[in-house]
């Protein structure tokens, strides 16, 4: 289960949903470090995250930056 839209992303990592909120300045990048913008991400990529996690919800992450291995 994913989902993509402009201020979140739902990803689920093992049997665990996550909700990534995206950070008002967000860095969208590609593997290799390319700026890119969310609009060319689609749900099966590869993702990784960059960001705080909230102690509260610990399946909740606030990123700054994101980064498609598929692009």
């Amino acid at each position: 289960k994913s989902k993509i839209d402009d201020s979140s992303l739902i990803l689920t990592i093992g049997n665990a949903d996550y909700t990534v909120y995206l950070k008002e300045g967000v860095s969208f990048l590609t593997k290799n470090r390319s700026k890119t913008s969310l609009s060319r991400f689609v749900t099966g990529d590869i993702l990784r995250f960059y960001g705080s996690k909230r102690e509260a919800e610990p399946l909740v992450i606030d990123a700054e930056i994101v980064r498609n291995l598929n692009l």
